[in-house]
């Protein structure tokens, strides 16, 4: 079984449909099991979402913006 740390890792390959089908099994199963773990994922998505929709903002948003709200998500990050 996956730990809190080990699903830490892989979440982005999760989300991005990166990993071997037993690997991705397994990370389910915990988040099943774990609503800190389901949260984590929840705010993953939630920033590629908006990190997304800024990559597509017209007027497009300046290389130092794009930065600044990375930094601020990796702060924010529980």
């Amino acid at each position: 079984m996956l730990s809190c740390r080990d699903v830490h890792d892989l979440a982005s390959a999760h989300i991005d449909r990166e990993l071997p089908w037993r690997r991705r099994m397994a990370v389910r199963l915990h988040l099943a099991m774990c609503k800190h773990c389901r949260r984590l994922m929840r705010q993953l998505r939630a920033t590629v979402a908006v990190l997304g929709r800024v990559k597509d903002a017209d007027p497009p948003v300046s290389p130092e913006r794009e930065a600044a709200l990375v930094e601020l998500f990796k702060r924010e990050r529980p």
